[in-house]
């Protein structure tokens, strides 16, 4: 009996869509393109063109790139806000690794602090 090999797909790697690329898939969704193509054209996943889509169209269900580049924008500013907390404040900072030394998970120290915030 022969062994068969199956082909093992390189996964491609992540990678940010940026304003021009957001432009192309504009103008392809325009022209009639289906997500696939557009997908190989640009060359990334199918789902990174599916996911673009569908969490930055404009409230009338139509994509435009410049609304998607705002939207993105806002989310990389608010994305590192989590983490700058904890920084601007040095006891809470403290609180949070002397929690982590005693083996407790993030999910246990957030509650805490909440509870001791909002009894």
């Amino acid at each position: 009996m022969k062994k068969i090999k199956k082909k093992i797909e390189k996964r491609k790697g992540f990678c940010h869509l940026n304003d021009k690329k957001r432009d192309r898939i504009e103008a392809l969704i325009n022209k009639g393109h289906l997500q696939k193509e557009i997908a190989i054209i640009l060359k990334v996943d199918e789902s990174t063109i599916s996911r673009e889509i569908n969490k930055r169209k404009k409230k009338g269900g139509k994509y435009d790139s410049e609304t998607a580049e705002k939207k993105a924008q806002v989310k990389r500013s608010n994305s590192k806000w989590q983490g700058m907390k904890i920084e601007k404040y040095p006891e809470l900072k403290k609180r949070i690794k002397k929690e982590l030394k005693a083996c407790r998970s993030p999910d246990e120290i957030a509650g805490m602090l909440k509870t001791a915030l909002h009894p």
